[in-house]
């Protein structure tokens, strides 16, 4: 159960949740701030100080927010993985649409190379973490740089663009066009031939309408 502490220190921050847009409120632990997205689906949060600011950044993205968990620190934006102490120093990762060797971002152990396919030119990483996106010859991202964390961003089926390392959308979502009425225009009132009393227009399942007697249970054709 949080304390009381935990529960009074909660102001929210100015900047929104980069992956869902909800809140962002400081809370402390033990002593130690830290941020907590809000939606209780998201998992994004980081260490500070006790003004908000981040305690640390990430060695690898270079822009990324650290954040404490029970396998040691890990980037809330890029998701990497901080090395633990005493292991042997990893190469640096590539810089945001770069085609050299560089550590892929988003699981920090494999290498990113520029690789051609049938549509074309693309990156991905040697451990095949899901870090892919389309490029040019030289690596460049062909959906640019994302807004949140500098990362690559890929393009999606119907032409949308996500990052593919910290998973934001990059484009606001546009309201759908509305759908043309493909139904025709209702016939003019009409009379029943047998009974003489009005008819009821009712729109049949094979897309067109028809004349219906409630007396006579017949139906007419429009």
């Amino acid at each position: 159960m949080p304390s009381t502490e935990e529960r009074e220190a909660q102001p929210v921050m100015e900047e929104p949740c980069p992956r869902c847009g909800s809140p962002v409120v400081l809370r402390c632990w033990k002593g130690r701030f830290h941020t907590k997205c809000q939606n209780a689906g998201c998992s994004f949060g980081y260490d500070t100080d006790d003004r908000g600011n981040p305690a640390s950044r990430c060695a690898l993205c270079g822009t990324g927010r650290m954040r404490s968990s029970e396998l040691g620190r890990v980037c809330a934006d890029c998701g990497a993985a901080e090395a633990p102490r005493g292991a042997p120093a990893r190469p640096e990762a590539a810089p945001a649409g770069s085609a050299g060797p560089g550590l892929c971002p988003k699981c920090g152990k494999g290498q990113l190379a520029v690789r051609s396919g049938a549509y074309g030119t693309f990156v991905s990483c040697s451990e095949r973490c899901g870090m892919t996106y389309s490029s040019d010859a030289q690596g460049v991202p062909e959906g640019g740089l994302c807004k949140a964390c500098r990362g690559p961003v890929r393009k999606t089926q119907n032409g949308s663009r996500v990052c593919a390392v910290c998973g934001v959308w990059q484009d606001e979502k546009k309201p759908a066009a509305p759908v043309p009425d493909a139904r025709p225009a209702k016939p003019k009132a009409a009379h029943c031939p047998r009974c003489a009393r009005p008819l009821k227009e009712v729109f049949t399942r094979r897309q067109k309408w028809a004349y219906r007697c409630e007396s006579c249970k017949a139906w007419y054709d429009a």
